[in-house]
């Protein structure tokens, strides 16, 4: 089936620049001392955990359905969808897969929220 739309250029790089905002302001925010002691700046940091995935898996969204590939059943189904495709690398894509469950957790609460894996995963932006 050919594909009706395009990629919105526009929209991708305001999306990609949200979330370069986002990632900018994690890593402000992990120059905090003993982070797990301060619940507002944890509060933030889960915040911005989750804007910044959403932006991506936006993106992947937007991607997949305006180039006319097939449509996802999750968020990091679409994040793994932009490697099948070339899009992005696919150790990228299985690092921002894993995120997207990580948002899930965050925003769903489907369980209990250990908030020293939110300071680890702090750590690990680079």
């Amino acid at each position: 089936m050919p594909c009706c739309d395009v990629v919105d250029e526009e929209r991708v790089m305001r999306l990609a620049g949200e979330v370069t905002r986002d990632v900018a302001r994690l890593r402000t925010l992990s120059e905090a001392d003993n982070l797990t002691d301060l619940p507002d700046q944890l509060d933030a940091v889960k915040y911005r955990f989750i804007t910044a995935i959403e932006g991506c898996v936006s993106i992947a969204h937007h991607v997949l359905v305006s180039e006319g590939w097939s449509a996802p059943d999750s968020n990091a189904e679409a994040i793994r969808g932009l490697a099948a495709h070339g899009v992005v690398k696919s150790q990228l894509a299985a690092e921002v897969a894993k995120a997207a469950g990580f948002r899930n957790l965050l925003v769903h609460r489907y369980g209990d929220i250990d908030d020293e894996a939110v300071v680890a995963a702090l750590g690990r932006i680079g």
